[in-house]
């Protein structure tokens, strides 16, 4: 499947990123308009962020949550981050 890269932008001072009011802000600025329904979306997070939240990861991929599932919704994302506990993070926080 063809991939669709999305980059987040984080503000370099902040290393580690919560709330679900923040993470539905980020999904509504940077991820939502550049989803692309006909490909795998890569959502990357910059190598300043060390740490991140669950309540995070639920406002930002919530309305996609609800969409597909946590089954289903790593068949249409993937997150990635030079930080591999940062990523484990993310995918934790999905599968809880």
């Amino acid at each position: 499947m063809e991939t669709n890269k999305i980059v987040l932008d984080f503000p370099n001072v902040l290393k580690r990123i919560t709330g679900n009011e923040y993470g539905y802000s980020i999904y509504k600025t940077q991820v939502y308009p550049k989803i692309d329904r006909n490909k795998k979306n890569e959502i990357y997070f910059p190598d300043n962020i060390t740490g991140i939240s669950i309540s995070f990861i639920q406002g930002l991929m919530g309305d996609e949550l609800i969409k597909y599932g946590k089954e289903r919704i790593f068949d249409y994302f993937d997150f990635i981050s030079g930080n591999a506990d940062v990523q484990q993070s993310i995918i934790e926080s999905i599968k809880f």
